[in-house]
């Protein structure tokens, strides 16, 4: 509904953005709720670092409470994709997935300091 035509590259941080500005936009009464789209963006998300960097999803406990993060093996750093998205949908900011893709990378590659 929300995802553009996806061509040979496949699903891209930037088709994420695409797909998240057309449900902003969306008025209709059958629009989804945040909720049952933001754990999809995330994951989707997480998956695309995890493509550019190797490690995995942890279920991680702690102060702020339970979530899922990926812990990235050579920087030893963890990110939490689904909470990073929830943080913007939750502000209805816009384009923040491909910024947030390379931040990931970065994290990844331990190129974050």
């Amino acid at each position: 509904r929300y995802v553009p035509e996806i061509k040979k590259n496949g699903v891209t941080a930037k088709v994420l953005d695409q797909a998240y500005t057309s449900w902003l936009k969306d008025k209709s009464r059958s629009k989804p709720a945040p909720d049952e789209l933001i754990p999809a963006f995330g994951v989707q998300l997480g998956n695309l670092a995890l493509k550019e960097c190797k490690g995995s999803w942890v279920h991680v406990t702690d102060n702020y409470g339970e979530g899922l993060a990926i812990d990235f093996l050579k920087s030893n750093q963890q990110v939490y994709p689904i909470d990073s998205v929830y943080k913007r949908f939750d502000r209805q900011e816009d384009d923040f997935f491909v910024s947030l893709f390379k931040v990931y990378v970065l994290a990844g590659n331990d190129k974050l300091k």
